[in-house]
């Protein structure tokens, strides 16, 4: 692996190289992200750690490689706060090989529309989506199993928008119909239910959409969790998943994800357009007295079960971990195509996991053609794991830099 500290990186020279392998980053700069300046640093497929004290700008560099792959960051919801402070905009440049070489560019811009390149040529940042995939794995994950809905959402939809980037531009949609609906039916005990009438549609249409997508999701991870829990807890308990909707019952031929493609989903979104439609009459009168989205995509959410038994509530500390990373590892499974799984990224979870679970985790890395890990303390790291380690340092001078 080869580092260095100048700014910037050129431009593949050949796009339509082939490569050998399969997905992997083999260069990521940051402009006034974060913490950092300017930074610059090679790779090679492989693993590779990360390591310093607390709070030198470790989870950054993860961080910016997640947000390239979902246009979103795993710890915070602002983009304010990925850009340094006392700077007006902040770019991550990674070039990644997928068989071909690419470079991705995204500007996250302070108050403004943030932009995008691929190859130097402008795009909408949305069509970055899909040349990247990861899966990261990070100690805010117990959330998933523990907290609420909403983050059980999230963790489909990254995943969602990697696998099909329209997903994305779907589940947008979904959310303005449903400030818009929401907004109209403040106003329908006094305006008439009528103006409602304009959003039923397009809401029956878009969370038709966006629950297939995510039924389908589901089905295809639940016998893969299975296994993987299996795999990482080393007992003889097992877990399943379901998805859960306020529609109640769904539909029972659910089709499932192959080879990290999309299924036809044409019928599965006809049957759930039908039990939305029905679902928008049953509770009218009761939205308009609420003043509230009753009915929609936006209520989905699905259960995590230990021996039958939701790990919400009933799951041990170390049961939690393993469902966690049982979803995790799953996942990748889900998003892997036929030439390559996604990367992964450990953000200082093996300080987390007891030695077998730490064990049990690395023996899963070598799935993977390129691993990145965090870690505050490498004895936290299994022993046997061969990496190449970059230590990160800090000054309030320079900032995060790679440790000379």
């Amino acid at each position: 692996m080869r580092r260095t500290t100048r700014p910037g990186f050129p431009l593949p020279s050949d796009a339509n190289t082939i490569w050998c392998l399969g997905l992997y980053v083999s260069a990521l700069a940051l402009d006034n992200y974060r913490s950092y300046h300017t930074l610059v640093v090679e790779f090679s497929p492989g693993v590779t750690v990360f390591h310093g004290r607390n709070g030198r700008g470790k989870t950054n560099i993860v961080e910016a490689l997640g947000y390239l792959s979902t246009l979103s960051s795993h710890r915070v919801s602002s983009e304010k706060a990925l850009v340094r402070q006392g700077q007006s905009a902040a770019v991550i440049r990674a070039r990644v090989n997928d068989g071909r070489e690419n470079l991705l560019e995204v500007e996250l811009v302070s108050g403004g529309a943030n932009r995008a390149r691929i190859n130097r040529a402008m795009v909408a940042p949305r069509e970055i989506v899909g040349y990247l995939r990861t899966v990261t794995f990070a100690p805010e994950d117990v959330q998933i199993i523990r907290g609420d809905p909403s983050g059980r959402r999230r963790f489909l939809d990254t995943a969602l928008m990697q696998m099909k980037p329209a997903y994305s531009s779907m589940k947008r949609d979904l959310d303005k119909v449903l400030a818009q609906r929401a907004a109209a039916l403040k106003n329908a005990s006094f305006l008439g239910s009528d103006m409602l009438d304009v959003w039923d549609e397009s809401l029956v249409e878009l969370s038709a959409q966006v629950a297939a997508h995510r039924i389908s999701f589901v089905a295809s991870m639940a016998p893969i969790l299975s296994q993987a829990y299996g795999h990482v807890a080393d007992d003889t308990k097992t877990a399943t998943m379901e998805f859960r909707s306020k529609l109640g019952e769904i539909p029972d031929t659910v089709p499932h994800i192959e080879d990290g493609h999309m299924p036809d989903l044409t019928d599965m979104v006809d049957s759930m357009r039908h039990l939305y439609r029905h679902s928008i009459e049953n509770n009218r009168d009761e939205e308009i007295r609420r003043r509230q989205n009753l009915v929609g995509a936006h209520l989905d959410d699905f259960d995590v079960y230990v021996d039958g038994l939701p790990a919400k509530g009933f799951a041990s500390h170390g049961e939690t971990w393993s469902s966690v990373l049982a979803l995790r590892l799953a996942q990748a499974q889900v998003l892997s195509t036929e030439d390559a799984p996604p990367i992964l990224i450990l953000d200082d979870v093996f300080a987390e996991l007891d030695s077998r679970r730490r064990l049990a985790l690395a023996s899963r890395m070598a799935d993977f053609d390129q691993v990145f890990v965090t870690a505050a303390v490498e004895e936290d790291l299994p022993h046997l794991m061969e990496s190449d380690r970059i230590e990160i340092t800090w000054s309030a001078e320079e900032g995060s830099q790679i440790g000379k």
